[in-house]
Parts: structure tokens; sequence; C-alpha cells
């Protein structure tokens, strides 16, 4: 019961992070659209911030547990095929989420509140693909590392518009061409 009602809260904030905007939403409207009172959305969450924070990190580590890559191991041409196919594959798997993460994600307000923590769970995996193009003789590896990065954002945000119509396996194909 515990998990389901912080579910509720969860989806119900995104929601409206995602169409009104962070600052434009208040606690007292995240309880009415999960039908709970204010007081038990501060039993959960301390405040605002530490809600769209759990929002987005729960996001970020439903990434890296998708890509289920061993960062301590050497990166291969075929494990960044395979992280390739992976984003591909959790970008088309599941549109409706990822449209409002990126909805909620790209908020100036909550980047600020957020981005020390990205960085830290995210910069062990740019170094791990960095390491890869620089065993390619990459003049700058850690801007491929950011490319790609920008690449799969990209990816995510423009399938959203068509998902049915997106051009995905071409895609994955230049990636592998040019870039892996």
């Amino acid at each position: 019961m515990r998990l389901s009602r912080k579910e509720t809260l969860v989806n119900a904030a995104m929601e409206l992070f995602a169409s009104n905007g962070f600052a434009g939403t208040s606690i007292s409207s995240i309880a009415k659209k999960a039908e709970v009172s204010k007081g038990l959305v501060y039993n959960y969450f301390e405040n605002k911030e530490a809600l769209v924070r759990e929002i987005v990190m729960e996001g970020i580590q439903e990434v890296m547990k998708e890509m289920d890559f061993d960062l301590s191991q050497k990166m291969t041409r075929e494990l960044m095929i395979d992280m390739l196919d992976k984003n591909l594959n959790l970008i088309q798997n599941n549109s409706a989420y990822w449209k409002l993460y990126i909805a909620v994600i790209a908020q100036p307000a909550v980047i600020e509140l957020v981005k020390d923590e990205i960085f830290k769970l995210m910069g062990t995996y740019f170094m791990a693909i960095a390491q890869y193009y620089e065993e390619k003789g990459a003049k700058n590896p850690l801007a491929y590392a950011y490319l790609l990065g920008a690449i799969f954002d990209g990816i995510g945000l423009d399938s959203l518009y068509d998902p049915e119509n997106y051009p995905f396996k071409e895609i994955r194909e230049i990636i592998i061409e040019k870039l892996i």
C-alpha cells in the first residue's frame, strides 16, 4: 500500500511538472491530483525539490539498470553496439514515460537541482565511453563520449513526435558506421 501511494504521488507530480512546470506546480496541486492529503505528500517527501529529485534520479537509475553494463570492464565495439541497442530499445518501449520525463528534466530549475547528482552517476559511464574512443585514437575522447550522449538525448526527443515512423534502424546503422 505504501509503495503504491508513493508511486501515485510521483506519477501525479511528474504529470504536473511536465504540464505546468516545476515552478508552476505546488505540493497542494500534487496532492489534489493524487487524491491524497497535502500532509501525506510530506510523509513521503520533505518538499517539492526532494520529489522532483527522486523523479529525475529514478529515471537515470532506470537507464543505468537497463544498460546493465559493468563499468569496470573495458568497453569494446560489441559493448558499444549493445549499449546503443539498449538505449534505442529503452526509448522505443516506453515513449509515454520518457515524454513526461524529458519535459520535467529539461526545465532549468530542475536541472539546477539535480545536475551534480546526474554528473556523479553518469561520470563513470562517460569515462568508460571516452576510454573506448581514446583507444580508437580520437583527439578528444571525452568530447566523443558527450557527442554520443547528445545523440541519444536527441533521438529520445525527436522520436517522441512520431515514434511509429521514426527511423530507429537507419539511425542505428549510421551511428555504428560513423561513431562506433
